[in-house]
């Protein structure tokens, strides 16, 4: 949730004429509640006006696009059948439909588009395939070419990534390890750490309590227990594909530089040309917050390996979300086999 403080003033400006609007508009429906023409101005308030003045002062200045504003003169028009007399309340539904109407168009043109991309993706995806071996590279690269390196980009990355790995990557470890070239080096993460292990333990830990949760939710409100449930179903399905992605992905090492995709909490393509420094310790490195903070790493178990870079590079962390950023953190198995080894490309 956004604090107070963060708040733009464009947004305040908003907030401030959408309750003077309400509050006009209150008081209006207790003095004239027999006015036939007080249900259209309150709907054309709400209706039009607010969402206007939301796309106005909040959205345009984010830069998101006017899609975004499609379901609030819906909203609107619901909540204005709520601020109505009785007796005018079929006003609002006889304004609605064709609003939705045109909503709904709306809305069905940005399926197509949607679904034009969908198949612009899987164009490129069947071309990526015949060169690359790795299918959940090639489902990164191509959604990142169609779709761009922004922030929506990198969630639906992230998500093909972890059905891709979940579902359809079983078969895939031996076409995997044929591609390893003669000159790259790789090196796991996942065994010193014991990820299958701990995975499985996990697993029993999130569905007992899950269970637990469920029934006690359950008796106050089933919404809430579903919706929980759920929470902790897409836990566990992230929690194996990480495992998975970990199994069938080491960190590679070439003599252009490092491609770090470790599992489905970190990944970035590193050039020798960008990294000043590369050490390991064999106690770990201890991370207060602030260095969590600004640095990217592997979210959990104890560090080994710390990388400086010369300026701030792009990784990608939870959710495959951008992080820009000059200390990376790695826990690996042979941390001073992958040290030596990076020195040694770094130094040619």
């Amino acid at each position: 949730m956004v604090s107070p403080s963060k708040l733009s003033r464009s947004t305040y400006w908003f907030i401030g004429a959408a309750l003077l609007i309400l509050s006009v508009d209150s008081a209006v429906v207790l003095t004239m509640k027999e006015e036939p023409f007080l249900a259209y101005a309150i709907l054309f308030d709400f209706m039009l006006v607010i969402p206007l003045l939301y796309w106005l002062l909040v959205i345009r200045r984010t830069g998101r696009k006017l899609k975004a504003v499609l379901p609030l003169p819906v909203l609107g028009g619901l909540a204005a059948w709520f601020i109505l007399p009785s007796s005018m309340k079929g006003a609002v539904w006889q304004t609605i439909w064709p609003i939705e109407l045109l909503v709904l168009t709306a809305e069905a043109a940005i399926i197509f588009y949607e679904v034009r991309l969908i198949v612009r993706v899987v164009k490129r995806f069947r071309q990526i395939r015949r060169t690359e071996a790795n299918t959940g590279e090639a489902i990164r690269v191509a959604v990142q070419e169609v779709l761009g390196s922004g922030k929506l980009a990198s969630v639906l990355v992230h998500d093909a990534s972890m059905i891709y790995y979940l579902l359809f990557s079983w078969g895939a470890r031996k076409r995997m390890l044929l591609q390893t070239e003669e000159d790259s080096y790789s090196f796991t993460y996942h065994k010193e750490t014991n990820q299958v292990l701990m995975a499985a333990f996990a697993t029993k830990i999130i569905i007992m309590e899950s269970v637990v949760v469920h029934l006690l939710l359950a008796m106050w409100s089933p919404l809430a227990a579903w919706i929980v449930t759920f929470s902790e179903i897409w836990l566990l399905m992230l929690l194996w594909a990480d495992t998975r992605a970990a199994v069938l992905q080491p960190i590679r090492m070439d003599g252009k530089g490092i491609r770090l995709r470790y599992g489905m909490r970190l990944q970035g393509d590193l050039q020798w040309s960008d990294i000043s420094s590369i050490d390991w310790s064999k106690t770990g490195y201890e991370l207060d917050k602030a260095e969590l903070k600004r640095s990217a790493g592997p979210m959990l178990g104890t560090p080994n390996v710390k990388l400086e870079l010369h300026r701030e590079k792009r990784v990608e962390g939870f959710l495959f979300l951008p992080k820009q950023t000059r200390i990376i953190y790695l826990k690996v198995d042979e941390p001073q086999k992958l040290v030596d080894q990076a020195r040694a490309y770094a130094a040619q």
